[in-house]
């Protein structure tokens, strides 16, 4: 097990998932400079508004990191960079937890 300190409150079933910068390029483009992304995650199906969250095209098997959001009583997903879209949460989507820091590795170090 590797231990990372985080700043944000967590709880025992938070998980830390090192991302490939090439997956979420899109999504986190700002950072492709780096060499290594880790977002935190707290585990739960449901987020509030305009949390930032990590879900699952269930039907592709993908993950990805997004904006939820809600308008007229319906879950929205949006990009970070908004180089795409918003997407109608339905089905083929589930929430696995709620983004509460991104750690971006400068080399030697990071910061968030």
């Amino acid at each position: 097990h590797e231990y990372i300190p985080v700043s944000s409150p967590v709880s025992q079933k938070t998980f830390a998932l090192e991302v490939d910068k090439n997956t979420l390029l899109n999504e986190l483009c700002h950072f492709q400079q780096n060499k290594k992304i880790v977002i935190i995650v707290e585990p739960q199906a449901t987020a509030a508004d305009n949390e930032i969250v990590l879900c699952e095209n269930c039907e592709e098997r993908e993950l990805f990191i997004k904006q939820f959001y809600c308008k007229n009583n319906q879950g929205f997903l949006k990009s970070l960079n908004n180089s795409e879209g918003e997407v109608e949460m339905n089905d083929h989507f589930e929430i696995l937890g709620v983004v509460k820091q991104i750690i971006v590795s400068l080399g030697n170090s990071a910061s968030t």
